[in-house]
């Protein structure tokens, strides 16, 4: 029984074994690529064009931020600032229109007055001429 189960796991091993060579024989393609690249000098530079053209890209995404962040902000100041001219303007409308509704009292009053004052004119005048 224990010669029986150690041929099988030592077949289970091998098998194992063979799938997991097949599969290293798959990537050592991979592997080989990697370390041409990584050893080849001219490759080099051209990766440090690309971590150059990275931080670029970082610090261009940095700097967009920053000009978003900023047009928020200087949103937010556009947006209260209208809120607040909509308050006042509407406060100089109200006091315009006290003050058209004053004038228009007075103009009442000077009609008053003048049409008084005819009256009494005219009453001056019929006075005299009698």
């Amino acid at each position: 029984k224990t010669s029986r189960s150690l041929t099988m796991k030592s077949a289970f091993c091998k098998t194992n074994w063979r799938r997991n060579k097949n599969e290293l024989e798959r990537y050592k393609i991979y592997s080989d690529f990697l370390d041409k690249v990584v050893n080849d000098d001219k490759d080099n530079k051209e990766f440090e064009d690309i971590d150059s053209l990275k931080n670029r890209f970082f610090n261009l995404r940095k700097e967009h931020k920053k000009l978003v962040d900023r047009q928020n902000e200087i949103n937010t100041q556009i947006t209260e600032t209208k809120a607040n001219e909509k308050i006042v303007m509407s406060e100089l409308q109200n006091e315009l229109y006290k003050m058209q509704k004053k004038m228009q009292l007075y103009q009442k009053d000077l009609e008053n007055i003048s049409n008084q004052n005819s009256k009494l004119e005219q009453e001056f005048e019929n006075e005299i001429t009698k």
